[in-house]
């Protein structure tokens, strides 16, 4: 997948083919699954959004450079600075890339493989069924989706 369509943030001062490269090196990948697992170790830890009074929450606080190199000695400051010049650029970016439409597209068209094989074996209801199951059992154990579904951003007076 070209990440250059989801990174709005990387590389802005660089030339239009360099920001499509550095946006697609596996060093970009690493940074942001490094930023996804350090925000699945923090809502482990934690029940909800911290708040401060205001709406905001202050769980990508928490997502820092300095975390995310303190995992992965092969990356550096100088490289996370070349692709986020501000950390809320890195954040935004993340989030872009949290929300992408690829995985969630190849898993409607995995489902959609499954209901193909399945309708000329199986009843509607059956169908519905397994089909029901299969994406249950995918929200439940994909890592991705937890965080995805997380009610993060859901206004705690109103839950």
């Amino acid at each position: 997948m070209d990440l250059s369509d989801v990174l709005h943030h990387i590389a802005l001062a660089a030339r239009a083919d360099t920001r499509i490269r550095i946006a697609n090196s596996p060093e970009t990948r690493q940074f942001l699954e490094l930023g996804l697992s350090l925000l699945r170790e923090d809502l482990l830890r934690h029940t909800g959004p911290v708040l401060d009074g205001s709406d905001k929450s202050r769980l990508f606080d928490a997502v820092s450079r300095e975390r995310i190199l303190a995992r992965d000695e092969s990356l550096s400051a100088t490289m996370f600075r070349r692709r986020w010049n501000l950390k809320n650029h890195y954040t935004e970016d993340l989030i872009a890339y949290l929300f992408r439409l690829e995985p969630q597209r190849a898993r409607l068209d995995e489902m959609d493989a499954t209901a193909d094989r399945l309708m000329s074996t199986v009843s509607f209801g059956e169908l519905v069924r397994t089909l029901s199951a299969a994406a249950l059992q995918q929200a439940m154990t994909d890592e991705l989706s937890s965080l995805v579904t997380n009610d993060l951003w859901v206004d705690p007076v109103h839950r």
